[in-house]
């Protein structure tokens, strides 16, 4: 197994919220490089653009004149969702030997999932950040309306939708699903897990202004952050005794019985190349979670 398939989907909303995303997943917002955020510009010419005009205003005008050409002239409701945004994210040390082509595969199934290629505005593959991962911008035409919401459907939709990423394209790529949902206890290990990582790792999001509520969001749903920072699960239902995080850290998995020191993961410190988890001290948090849109993530529920 090659790690755990993620996919997010949100839903863009408001006027200018089309040209941000695509200047984001462009890299042309100046203060979200090396300023205390995840993106390191060291490691931008990595990226690719796979698909969509080469300029972040491009993108955005190019929603226009789709949107101009399908509508005329109807005005759409001020609330209504003028894109949707899939993000295919692997974990930090997944073992493809070709993220490209896993990415260029996550792409070409989301335009069959959300209205053919010509309602896909861009696809871009960020590899500066800890964990690589691929925007799909989608223009929610369907029959010649704005239907952003019937696209996206319920979610039970989303859950089937899910089914079918897994079966046609994580699945031949060898990779996994994450689990679909951790017991009250293995949540509450599961945020201790992912802030104590963070703390050794001296990840910058510590410092970040919008700290408390990156932390509320590791609290509700810790399962997309273990899996971007390739942590282990911990194990555990109610009625059962939770492992502790040095039982964790140190199981030897299934296999004979190996012997080991105790160790205190609340105290161990990381050095510059040192790794837990094979987590780099020095990577920090993808851009793929804790945004400020609603959001659907790999298992179900909204962020």
């Amino acid at each position: 197994m090659k790690g755990n398939a993620f996919m997010s989907v949100s839903k863009l909303s408001g006027n200018g919220r089309v040209l941000q995303a695509a200047r984001h997943n462009r890299r042309s917002l100046a203060p979200e490089v090396d300023v205390g955020g995840s993106i390191h510009s060291a490691r931008s010419h990595l990226n690719e653009t796979l698909h969509g005009p080469s300029t972040p205003e491009k993108v955005a005008g190019l929603a226009k004149t789709l949107m101009r050409a399908a509508l005329g002239d109807k005005t759409v409701r001020k609330d209504a969702v003028l894109a949707i945004e899939v993000v295919f994210s692997l974990p930090v040390n997944h073992r493809l030997p070709d993220d490209r082509a896993y990415f260029e595969s996550c792409w070409h199934w989301a335009s069959s999932e959300f209205g053919g290629i010509d309602n896909i505005l861009s696809v871009d593959i960020h590899r500066d950040e800890a964990a690589p991962h691929c925007h799909v911008l989608v223009l929610p035409l369907l029959n010649g309306r704005m239907q952003g919401a019937k696209i996206l459907g319920y979610k039970s939709a989303f859950a089937s939708r899910q089914e079918r990423f897994q079966a046609q394209v994580a699945q031949p790529f060898g990779l996994g699903k994450a689990p679909t949902a951790l017991s009250a206890p293995q949540r509450k290990m599961a945020a201790r897990i992912v802030r104590q990582c963070l703390e050794a790792r001296q990840d910058s999001a510590l410092s970040s202004a919008i700290w408390s509520a990156i932390r509320q969001a590791i609290e509700v749903n810790p399962l997309s952050c273990l899996q971007l920072l390739d942590l282990p699960i911990p194990e555990g239902s109610p009625g059962r005794r939770m492992k502790t995080m040095a039982e964790i850290f140190t199981s030897p998995g299934k296999g004979p019985k190996v012997e080991h020191n105790s160790i205190d993961f609340v105290s161990f410190k990381l050095g510059a190349s040192d790794t837990v988890q094979g987590v780099d001290a020095k990577q920090n948090l993808s851009c793929v979670d804790f945004k400020g849109d609603e959001q659907t993530d790999a298992n179900g529920s909204h962020k």
